[in-house]
């Protein structure tokens, strides 16, 4: 995700206006009138244990897996030995404590030491580069695995672009120069998807919540879980779309975040489908449209009436470990789209327009 280094509110991120024509989808839901209440480069293999610590690969009967654990351990004494630098182990540690990390072995331990070390490397030698408009620095994804931070971008791009409901808007319109949804208190505080990939229905949900809000006046936190368990989506943490979403709630009406908290961030999975009508609020779909992403100008306008739901691609290992500032990284791929999030706002920094994206991935 993104955070401006001057922004007065770290909930939102920015990310460059020249990547607009990147996020091939940009969804807006109305609302029905309200009803009574009532009615990039994959990591290296990593190494396994050294030598005579518990090894699964060890312990096997298969010649094969038994020389592979060997290979590996050697491996890891190689590391140990030319790839550790001084300091190394005081820095992985005070890592731990600075972002609250626990392993729950020596196993564990060594391994997430490799996988920061790989990251350490990556953010030494790209954090020169004078001419980008964001940092990069470690957090708390510096020990995961390529794998496991691939696991969250969690929007399934459709195989077709959808053509229906392309919304055309007055090109006589005004557009503001800037605007933030979050100064009218109608964007949800930082919340974290967990170990799902959930961010579908988290940027469902959140342009929802900013049209339920525009049209109420006040803000409702609206539940996730409810979106992930009732879309008839059985593997809802493998990905989904916000159509889905959007498709579901003109069914059923959304229920609030505490009448249907989040849980799937720790299951890593949805479950049954807990719908209560009783319980539900007055906010339910009536219609969505297709913003044309590739308009700059269309995208804003679209964003000045209510938060939309859009999406774009955050393989980049820049992205992974971004930390403040206008992302701009022109080695992005905007033909592939993986991550779905809120947007907020827009505006400019020192001549450099920017997106406000809302995060799913946590405040850390």
């Amino acid at each position: 995700d993104k955070s401006a280094d001057k922004s007065a509110d770290k909930s939102a991120d920015k990310s460059a206006d020249k990547s607009a024509d990147k996020s091939a989808e940009a969804e807006k839901p109305a609302e029905k009138p309200a009803k009574d209440a009532k009615k990039e480069e994959p990591a290296a293999e990593e190494p396994a244990a050294a030598e005579g610590e518990e090894d699964p690969e060890a312990d096997s009967d298969d010649p094969q897996r038994k020389e592979k654990a060997k290979a590996l351990a050697k491996e890891w004494k190689e590391f140990e030995k030319t790839e550790l630098d001084e300091g190394d182990i005081d820095r992985f540690i005070k890592y731990c404590a600075d972002f609250g990390k626990s392993y729950v072995n020596k196993i564990e331990f060594k391994l997430r030491l490799w996988q920061w070390k790989q990251s350490d490397n990556f953010i030494k030698a790209n954090s020169w580069d004078a001419r980008s408009h964001y940092k990069i620095g470690h957090n708390k994804f510096s020990d995961w695995s390529k794998h496991e931070y691939m696991n969250l971008l969690g929007y399934a791009q459709p195989a077709e672009k959808q053509a229906k409901n392309i919304v055309r808007m007055s090109n006589t319109a005004s557009v503001a120069s800037s605007i933030d949804w979050r100064k009218y208190g109608l964007v949800s505080d930082v919340s974290g998807q967990g170990m799902c990939g959930s961010d579908w229905a988290f940027a469902a949900i959140g342009a929802l919540e900013g049209a339920y809000g525009v049209q109420q006046g006040k803000f409702t936190p609206l539940s996730i879980q409810q979106a992930l368990d009732c879309t008839g989506q059985a593997t809802s943490c493998k990905g989904g779309t916000m159509t889905q979403a959007f498709d579901y709630l003109k069914t059923a009406k959304a229920m609030t975040a505490k009448d249907y908290p989040y849980n799937t961030g720790y299951a890593q999975r949805g479950d049954e489908c807990k719908y209560d009508e009783a319980k539900a609020t007055s906010c339910q779909v009536d219609t969505y449209t297709f913003a044309d992403s590739g308009d700059v100008d269309m995208m804003k306008k679209a964003l000045s009436h209510q938060p939309i739901a859009t999406s774009f691609n955050a393989d980049a290992q820049s992205f992974q470990f971004y930390t403040s500032g206008v992302y701009d990284d022109e080695s992005c791929d905007g033909t592939v789209l993986n991550h779905a999030v809120t947007l907020v706002g827009y505006g400019s920094e020192d001549g450099e327009g920017y997106w406000l994206p809302q995060k799913s991935l946590g405040s850390d």
